[in-house]
């Protein structure tokens, strides 16, 4: 336990999702409260929210008797390049949006820095890497020594590789980008994973959310068809991207080859029922998991806090 003259020090993390924005506060080896926001589109907004959570943080915090660690840890959707990986490559925070190129080249620590205490860290980490490390800790000895995937569909599509060592230890490679990674559609025509597995893929072919179509849907199973042809691809390691710039290099294309044990999340592919469904009708040759704990998984993955927390969220 983390303590400073008697107060538990808390480390706050936050999770931006395409629809929702979750926060924690960990200390003590878990998540001691968490809550969450709605996800409103743009900059502007964006700030004003994590803002707002910040204050409601200190409330909770000054209430408990706790006290602040000055570090942030921000999870965000988008592909983070740059010396610090802090910085939104083009085109790859489409979900957080409210118009084409809003957040193309923005540094997230420069751009929410000032939100916190001058003197604090501010640390970014892709959502669906935080989501894979600490899915991949959850499932503590389930997640056998070797190469594994994470497939997170969501509002979007997140991806991520790791080796998990036989101690445990785990070693992250390739921008774990798979969004754009490009599978013929019923048509034959290419399109872009996201666009085929995702939540906003559902509802745009559909009308309906994805959360409540019946299990039968023909989206659905036809959604589960481009989960395998995406796992293939990975297995095979024949990787193209809608855009030849966003290509992974050869040696990355080879290092993801021959993965066959994938971690399911984002809130279709942990959800049970879809991913029951997906196990059903995806090749025996793909272990599919799903993250235990979808709501902690992003905090464990940025802190080192306990895989199955005693609190809930608020």
């Amino acid at each position: 336990m983390t303590t400073f003259l008697n107060k538990t020090k808390v480390f706050l993390g936050v999770d931006i999702g395409g629809t929702k924005i979750r926060w924690a506060l960990c200390g003590e080896g878990r998540v001691l409260y968490g809550d969450t926001s709605v996800t409103h589109k743009g900059k502007e907004a964006l700030w004003g929210s994590i803002q707002a959570l910040f204050i409601e943080a200190g409330r909770v915090v000054k209430a408990r008797g706790w006290e602040f660690f000055p570090q942030v840890g921000i999870a965000t959707p988008g592909k983070l390049i740059g010396p610090s990986r802090h910085i939104i490559s083009r085109g790859s925070a489409r979900n957080l949006e409210s118009f084409e190129t809003e957040f193309d080249n923005l540094d997230m620590a420069v751009f929410l820095g000032p939100i916190f205490p001058k003197k604090w860290v501010v640390k970014i980490e892709n959502d669906a890497i935080a989501q894979m490390k600490g899915g991949l800790t959850q499932l503590k000895e389930g997640a056998v020594p070797g190469k594994w995937g994470y497939v997170g569909p969501g509002t979007g599509l997140g991806g991520g590789f790791a080796t998990v060592q036989a101690h445990g230890d785990i070693e992250v490679y390739t921008d774990g980008h798979i969004y754009d990674i490009a599978l013929q559609n019923s048509q034959g025509r290419w399109q872009s994973a996201e666009d085929l597995i995702s939540g906003r893929a559902f509802f745009e072919k559909t009308g309906v959310l994805a959360q409540d179509a019946p299990l039968d849907h023909p989206y659905i199973l036809e959604m589960a068809g481009y989960l395998e042809q995406l796992l293939e691809k990975l297995f095979e390691g024949h990787i193209q991207k809608i855009s030849a710039d966003n290509n992974w290099s050869e040696p990355e294309c080879a290092r993801v080859k021959g993965t066959t044990h994938f971690l399911m999340g984002g809130s279709l592919g942990s959800n049970t029922p879809f991913s029951a469904m997906f196990l059903k009708k995806i090749e025996t040759r793909f272990r599919l998991f799903s993250v235990p704990n979808r709501e902690t998984a992003p905090f464990l993955g940025m802190y080192n806090v306990d895989a199955y927390p005693s609190s809930s969220y608020a």
